[in-house]
């Protein structure tokens, strides 16, 4: 989305449009191109999960196809046929348009038992939620609405960041590199998703990384909140002044 400087800017400033997409060009007027931000500050922050043996995973969202959180379910159904060494429960927070199907879908499994809906949760209910959760659950279905691989730029994986959780995502995003640690990235497909992935990529976290999130609040503050994401139009406006 393109957000034209205008208003009460002086005339220069018109001139240049601050853009989350990757266009360049927009409308004629040139743009400073970013990704999205969160505010840091304001994301509750958990320092340390309990582990007993079962691993919680973290669906947070205003549920939708897009989210691909029927992908989970599916996954989790051959995971517990195949009789998987770990324990592993998804959390389920939210409504939305997804939310029956998904429900319907772990009915049809059998999977009640590994799937857990919340339904909305806020305060200190959604804080003791997420108290107990290893690994959010990010975007699994982005290419079912056409969003091109490396040009997206969803909030929920920055919000996860900001909280201390690794995630999972099914698309490429520029603001986590390629080889970041805490991003687990899964083919964009219509396969169920691999639940012993998800649980090799947390133990080698946690075996690797034991302070994974303080380093993953500490990337979010330096690369994630909106503080850094105007760096680039502070400096147009420096240079312009």
């Amino acid at each position: 989305m393109a957000r034209p400087i205008h208003g009460s800017f002086p005339e220069t400033l018109r001139r240049q449009g601050f853009d989350l997409s990757r266009e360049t060009i927009i409308y004629g007027i040139s743009t400073i191109q970013t990704d999205n931000g969160v505010p840091v500050k304001d994301i509750a922050f958990f320092p340390s999960i309990p582990y007993d043996g079962t691993l919680h995973l973290l669906g947070l969202a205003n549920i939708q196809t897009w989210h691909g959180y029927d992908r989970v379910i599916e996954g989790m159904a051959r995971y517990k046929k195949a009789q998987g060494d770990t324990s592993v429960v998804f959390h389920i927070a939210g409504t939305g348009a997804a939310l029956p199907e998904l429900k319907e879908l772990c009915e049809q499994l059998c999977i009640d038992d590994r799937a857990v809906f919340h339904g909305h949760l806020s305060g200190d209910r959604l804080n003791e939620l997420q108290a107990m959760c290893h690994v959010g659950i990010a975007s699994l279905g982005m290419h079912r609405i056409k969003v091109e691989k490396g040009n997206t730029s969803p909030l929920k994986s920055r919000e996860y960041a900001a909280a201390g959780f690794p995630f999972v995502v099914g698309y490429l995003d520029h603001d986590f590199p390629a080889d970041f640690p805490f991003q687990l990235v899964l083919p964009a497909n219509e396969e169920p998703i691999d639940i012993a992935a998800i649980v090799k990529f947390y133990a080698h976290i946690a075996e690797n990384h034991p302070g994974h999130r303080a380093e993953l609040r500490k990337f979010a503050e330096q690369r994630l909140d909106w503080g850094h994401k105007f760096l680039p139009l502070f400096d147009y406006l420096k240079k312009e002044a």
